[in-house]
């Protein structure tokens, strides 16, 4: 029996990309793969939010595009991930 996960990202209408699915069903295959991504992405998703914590003090100024992409990428982070 099949298990579909509705991601935050899937509600927000982020396409669905085959490699990216395919890479994550070889990973999910692997013990401990899965975790090890899950891991990876949230420690990538604290060090975005950061780097904007570290805009809106002041420390650095980001361009404006670089910026949106970093908010639209924490965006996407799923709660539960935090």
């Amino acid at each position: 029996m099949a298990v579909e996960l509705q991601t935050e990202g899937a509600r927000a209408g982020v396409a669905n990309d085959p490699m990216l699915d395919g890479l994550m069903r070889e990973a999910l295959g692997v013990p401990g793969a899965g975790a090890a991504l899950l891991h990876a992405f949230a420690a990538q998703s604290r060090a975005l939010r950061l780097v904007l914590e570290a805009e809106a003090l002041g420390a650095t100024e980001l361009p404006a595009d670089v910026r949106t992409r970093l908010e639209g990428a924490v965006a996407l982070t799923p709660p539960w991930l935090g």
